[in-house]
């Protein structure tokens, strides 16, 4: 696939994930901590993708491993951000999340968030 093919790709899941959010009730304004997370065949790669991010703002857990259900095991970890979850700010961050996969040899595999409900909100 190509660059530009996976980026608008990234903008639909992104569109999902909001329609989601909102049909939980989510309020969009509010500040989410939302976690972008990568995976790699080595923790190289998400080691140095940490160090940049760190730079740029956002904060990196700790690169975990793990084995898929064949037995072979990758590297792990999230960079969380501080946002409100407007359409364009989601999407340039996960834009940037995309293009800095493709640089450092990790796969981005999205990002999630926690429903921030309004404050006085009523559970339907």
């Amino acid at each position: 696939m190509t660059v530009p093919s996976k980026l608008y790709r990234q903008i639909d899941m992104d569109d999902r994930t909001l329609e989601g959010l909102a049909q939980h009730g989510d309020d969009r304004e509010a500040t989410h901590a939302v976690e972008h997370h990568f995976y790699a065949p080595t923790s190289t790669p998400l080691r140095e993708l940490c160090a940049l991010a760190t730079k740029l703002g956002f904060q990196p857990s700790s690169i975990e491993q793990a084995a898929d259900q064949k037995g072979e095991e990758y590297f792990y970890c999230d960079l969380v951000s501080h946002t409100r979850l407007a359409p364009e700010l989601v999407y340039r961050e996960s834009l940037l999340m995309q293009l800095l996969g493709e640089c450092y040899g990790a796969e981005y595999d999205g990002w999630g968030t926690l429903v921030q409900k309004k404050i006085g909100a009523v559970e339907q």
